[in-house]
């Protein structure tokens, strides 16, 4: 709260009046008529005050206390007895206070990246070495790895998707059968929030060798920010025969959209993902530049024949199955 104080002026002039006041008042003492018998003076009364005093005589003590001093005008027929001076105005109110400035909003490449680990499986070692060298999803402005149980897998911490991470081969591609996991993964991921501060939200499997800078390029060069963020937002097609798991890019408008939405689900988790967000009306974007694996390939039509020298300029690369082979993948694509 700003503090006030009586304005210079004011208090300047009141010490003025005072100080010129004083000789005025003492050299008319001398020829002071004495008060008349009949008009003795009433109780409380200041012998300084206007009227019988003099015309020359100040009312000196309430002007010390602050009041402009001035001296009767004898033209004023209202001067001797007139009405008291108006109070002065009150002091200006203080200026409001400044609003809070807004939190500088997110870049509209900013990433939110997840994994899930198995703890039987390779995953845990994976992730270790991506967090001790920074890379894949610790490279993103943030990051959760889940698992169940929710514990610390030598350097990794994880949260906790509350269902059984076992699942069984099979379908027509003999893939893992895995979409209640997903399923539960992506309501985890809802519930939790994190996905709401970012404009981007990438699910990575933990074999993905992933480059997040070089998603961060391909969103700012080829993605729309304003049609990410607008109607039912975006996700992003990385394989020209559909929509593959290892890298899934899903704006947040699109998951603001799927949050409460319930659809028929597939028995896999790339069609469960591409088929529920299609149902709600989100729109994919073909970005056939993000993903370069194994797996993208169609009736001896393969996508990326190269995958495996981790060399093109792709975001993401799949897949490599222990450290040593990640490192060497990753090593490849940092050179």
């Amino acid at each position: 709260m700003a503090e006030f104080t009586e304005s210079p002026r004011a208090v300047g002039g009141a010490a003025s009046s005072c100080a010129a006041a004083a000789p005025s008042a003492s050299r008319s003492s001398s020829t002071r008529r004495p008060r008349p018998a009949s008009q003795p003076a009433q109780p409380g009364m200041k012998t300084s005050s206007y009227g019988r005093g003099g015309d020359n005589e100040l009312y000196i003590s309430a002007h010390c206390n602050g009041a402009q001093a001035t001296r009767p005008d004898p033209a004023d027929p209202a001067a001797p007895g007139g009405a008291p001076e108006p109070p002065p105005a009150p002091p200006d109110p203080p200026p409001p206070p400044r609003e809070p400035a807004d939190a500088p909003a997110e870049p509209p490449t900013s990433l939110f990246c997840f994994s899930l680990l198995a703890p039987w499986t390779d995953d845990g070692a994976l992730l270790e070495l991506q967090l001790a060298r920074r890379a894949g999803i610790f490279e993103c402005e943030e990051t959760a790895v889940y698992s169940n149980p929710a514990e610390r897998y030598g350097s990794v911490d994880t949260k906790l998707v509350d269902i059984d991470l076992h699942c069984e081969r099979g379908g027509l591609w003999d893939t893992l059968m895995n979409t209640p996991v997903f399923v539960k993964l992506w309501a985890t991921i809802l519930e939790d929030g994190q996905y709401s501060q970012h404009a981007w939200t990438v699910k990575a499997d933990a074999d993905t060798v992933f480059l997040p800078g070089r998603l961060r390029a391909i969103l700012g060069s080829q993605v729309d920010p304003g049609a990410a963020e607008a109607g039912s937002g975006l996700f992003l097609n990385n394989c020209m025969f559909g929509l593959h798991g290892p890298l899934e890019v899903v704006s947040r408008r699109a998951l603001e959209v799927r949050r409460d939405a319930h659809v028929r689900l597939p028995v896999e988790e790339d069609v469960y993902i591409r088929s529920c967000l299609q149902q709600l009306g989100v729109p994919q974007k073909d970005v056939f530049d993000i993903l370069d694996e194994l797996d993208c390939r169609r009736d001896g039509v393969v996508q990326s024949p190269d995958w495996h020298d981790c060399a093109s300029g792709h975001a993401a690369f799949h897949p490599f199955k222990t450290a040593q082979e990640y490192g060497e993948c990753l090593d490849r694509a940092q050179s």
